[in-house]
Formats: C-alpha cells, structure tokens, sequence
C-alpha cells in the first residue's frame, strides 16, 4: 500500500470526515481548531486508513476489535516510531467522532502494538483517565447525586456497576433482555463489540431501583413507555450513549469526585470518571478480589479475546505459577 488514494476514493464515511468535519476545523490551532499542517497529515493518515479499509474489504464504521488488531500491526508493518502513534490515533479519534461502538474502547494503543515512542495524549491518557477504575465509594457518592430522572439514572449507575457494560450496550437493552427471576440480563450480539452474545448477571440490590422503575410507574411518566428499551426519556424510546456519558459526568460532578485530566486534539477536555472508567472498576474489582478466572471476565466483557483483557487487567508478575509448580510439578 504505497500510494495513498485520493480523498473522493476512500469509503463514504472516511471521506465526509475529512470533508466535512477536518476541513471545517482548519483554523489558526486555537479554540479547538487545527493549522492547515496539522490537517494535512489528518488528511493523510485518514487517506491511508481508507485504502487499508478497500484492501481489506471493510466498512469503516463496521471495525471490530480483531479489525483493529490487524490494522495496528499492518501500521507496523509500514511505519516507525511516531509515525505509527500518529496514524493510528487520527484513526481512533475518526471512531471516537463518527461510530457510536468505538472499536477502540477496549485497547491501549502502546502497550498493544509495543510502540516506544508516545505522544502527549496517548501520555495523558496512559497516567491518567483510561486507567483509573472507579471504585464501590465513588459509586455510592455517585448515587446519591444523581441529576433527575433520579431512580432511572441510580438505575443506569448501578447497572453499569454490577455488569461492566459499555454504553452503547446499556442502552440497547430491552425489557425482554432482561431474566428478572435469575437476575441476568442478555447482552444481543447485534450490539456487542465481537458480534457474540453473552449473558451478564446483576445483584440482588438492584431489583429494587429495577422494580420502582419497571413496575413501581416511574417509567410509564414518560412519553414513550410503550418503547421496547429499558431505558428510555421524555424525548425518545431510546437513550442515548451521550446521555449515560451526561449522568456519569454529572453525578460525579456533584459528589466532587469529577477532575480534568487533559485536553484533546479535538479540543475538548477528558474526564477522570467516565463510563469506561465504572467499567474498569468492575472489571479490577473482579479480578484483584474474586477468585474469578481470566477467560470468564474477558467473557463477561465481551472483549474480543483472552489476550485483549490480560493486556488490560493483568500485570506481569515473574513468578506467577512458580507454587503451583512446586507442589504439582512432576518427579
């Protein structure tokens, strides 16, 4: 893949981002906006990523995590040093404004692909908000700061607490999801990351904020009652992954828990509590005070593999084995 294609000849969605959203932004750098260099390798980077995408045979917005593993590795492949970072973050930000599943949630771009070189975000993100795990205290001064609908929003906290659910999955249940008898809800593989559907199981000490809201009449105030989703507002039948984003944001405002910890190429400031921040909290509670097994998490997760949540969850520890080996090994 040696000449980049031209702008009109990348896949749709590539090319209305560029056109439509990079070229929109060119400016003198401040407010946001990016100096017409910056566009250029923008530009650039978004025209590789269109190429890789028609070689590849893959629509852009339908990338799964294996399909970024392949993409990072390809970068390798043909870049070095920040010439890899770059690429692949202008890709990751071209998903974090346009696809509403973020393939990228889920990986740390450096420790995945062993780059050496990290530029100022990928530094802050790395210390900062995309490792920090919310802890059971955090979520109970969350809850009770709730912005109104106040049992709905308690309810999407505690959800995401109990389950480890993305936002994008959240939203998509429906009441028929939902085994009230065995406390479990199914995740549909048509909205999953990896395509799979998987069963994940709440506590007890949620039915009574699912009750009040189900059955207790909260839920039937609202305009679209009759929506088959579980969560749902004044508005629409469905929530948005940007209102869990505002209750998240908001909860934490209000219990003081809130910090920003940098800002974006876009501009925008990065927040230390986030719903993939409640997600690694569930998920380092599992695995540092359960006796649960590395495969069932990535499960529970619904992460795309074994490997993808050993890179996140699990440190290295050189004698890991080493008294199971002693009392098991053979003579």
């Amino acid at each position: 893949m040696s000449r980049l294609i031209n702008v009109d000849e990348c896949p749709d969605p590539v090319r209305e981002y560029i056109k439509l959203y990079l070229k929109t932004r060119v400016g003198d750098g401040d407010g946001g906006s990016i100096t017409h260099s910056s566009f250029e390798r923008y530009r650039d980077d978004m025209r590789w990523f269109g190429k890789w995408c028609l070689k590849e045979n893959i629509d852009p917005l339908e990338m799964s995590e294996k399909d970024i593993m392949k993409l990072g590795l390809d970068a390798k492949d043909q870049f070095h040093g920040q010439t890899i970072i770059n690429r692949l973050e202008s890709i990751k930000r071209f998903h974090e404004t346009f696809d509403e599943s973020n393939p990228w949630e889920d990986i740390d771009v450096k420790s995945r692909f062993g780059l050496s070189e990290k530029s100022e975000e990928s530094r802050h993100i790395e210390d900062t908000d995309s490792h920090y795990a919310c802890t059971i205290d955090d979520i109970r001064e969350m809850e009770k700061n709730v912005p109104a609908p106040r049992i709905r929003n308690q309810l999407i906290l505690r959800t995401l607490w109990q389950t480890g659910l993305r936002s994008s999955e959240i939203i998509s249940i429906k009441l028929d999801d939902i085994n009230r008898n065995e406390r479990e809800i199914k995740i549909r593989k048509t909205v999953t990351k990896n395509k799979k559907e998987r069963i994940v199981a709440y506590q007890p000490s949620l039915d009574g904020l699912l009750n009040n809201w189900i059955d207790g009449g909260y839920r039937d105030r609202f305009r679209d009652s009759d929506s088959p989703y579980l969560l749902i507002s004044y508005q629409s039948d469905q929530l948005t992954k940007h209102t869990i984003g505002y209750v998240v944001n908001q909860s934490a405002v209000e219990a003081g828990l809130q910090e920003e910890t940098y800002k974006n190429a876009k501009g925008q400031m990065k927040k230390k509590i986030t719903p993939h921040s409640i997600r690694h909290g569930f998920s380092n509670y599992l695995i540092n005070e359960t006796e649960i097994g590395i495969y069932e998490l990535s499960k529970l997760l619904g992460h795309q593999s074994v490997e993808i949540t050993e890179e996140i969850y699990v440190q290295h520890d050189e004698r890991a084995g080493v008294n199971s080996l002693k009392k098991y090994g053979m003579d």
